[in-house]
């Protein structure tokens, strides 16, 4: 394994590793503590919880995970029925999986905007899914931004500034934790910062269909014709 900075080529770390792969999740864990301890990064409690949080021990259902965050890319009618039916594989795997309930809210948002669910079904079933992620897990930032972005467009607008700002705090890298964020930044007319979060989305996941979609719409808004 061999960490490089990218901008530079410089050569950062590397490690061998010979192991048995019947606990590819430990040989993950054993990696990032030596690439840590080898940049001499410096992590606070909670940054050190995350890092040791490991999200199932099933392999079948990161598998069935993994799976289904090829088909969301993918970003149509049956790409996201596929997906779905990937985190319900993962979940039936380990019901206690809650990323794969995270990102069944996230699927439930998307499948409403390519028109493969109705607002009010899509509103009831991404908040159940993000609901029992947070139940499992109350740290997930992805859960709590969806949460926020309901809540908001429930009248709740305090409380839903308060989450999605701690979900950012959380995952300042997390390219769906921003586009949500900037949804919820055009609802409060707030369009030049919501177009200023959309770009940062999509430096984080260039080849994000929905990302581009948003972007386009957030820079139009604002005049920034071209860029859109």
């Amino acid at each position: 394994a061999q960490l490089i900075q990218a901008e530079t080529g410089y050569h950062l770390w590397s490690g061998n590793f010979d192991r048995e792969l019947n606990d590819v999740f430990a040989i993950q864990d054993e990696i990032a503590e030596e690439v840590v301890s080898a940049l001499q990064v410096s992590l606070g409690d909670e940054d050190a919880a995350r890092l040791a949080r490991r999200d199932t021990d099933s392999i079948d259902a990161f598998r069935e995970y993994s799976l289904a965050l090829r088909e969301i890319d993918e970003y149509d009618f049956d790409s996201l029925d596929r997906a779905m039916m990937h985190l319900d594989k993962a979940i039936e795997l380990d019901p206690g999986y809650a990323l794969a309930w995270a990102m069944k809210s996230l699927t439930y948002r998307h499948m409403l905007s390519v028109g493969s669910r109705t607002y009010d079904e899509s509103k009831r079933d991404s908040r159940a899914a993000a609901t029992r992620a947070l139940e499992l897990d109350p740290s997930l930032p992805l859960p709590m931004a969806l949460i926020a972005e309901l809540d908001y467009d429930d009248d709740r607008h305090d409380t839903a500034l308060t989450a999605i700002q701690r979900a950012v705090d959380l995952a300042p890298n997390d390219a769906n934790v921003a586009g949500i964020y900037a949804s919820i930044l055009v609802a409060d007319l707030k369009p030049f910062e919501a177009a200023d979060v959309r770009i940062h989305a999509l430096e984080l996941d260039p080849l994000s269909i929905p990302l581009h979609q948003e972007a386009v719409g957030a820079l139009g808004r604002i005049g920034r014709v071209e860029e859109a």
